[in-house]
């Protein structure tokens, strides 16, 4: 799988999460026991987008190093 694929998979994964987190706290409401689990949800999900994003510049700087020096060069 290459990087590219992965950081869009992290991203997907990433909103999915963000969606629901944001979905469930600030239109449906929470049980005060609800919410740990919810947050780290949030949390995780955050740092998933975060993660895909970055997969995401370094397979574009990747893709854009490798043109510059291809076999012609």
């Amino acid at each position: 799988m290459s990087k590219s694929a992965i950081a869009w998979l992290l991203i997907a994964l990433g909103g999915i999460g963000v969606a629901v987190f944001l979905i469930k706290m600030v239109i449906i409401g929470y049980y005060p026991n609800e919410l740990v689990p919810f947050v780290i949800l949030g949390v995780i999900s955050a740092a998933l987008l975060w993660l895909g994003g970055r997969f995401r510049k370094a397979a574009a700087l990747e893709s854009g190093s490798s043109s510059q020096n291809g076999p012609g060069r």
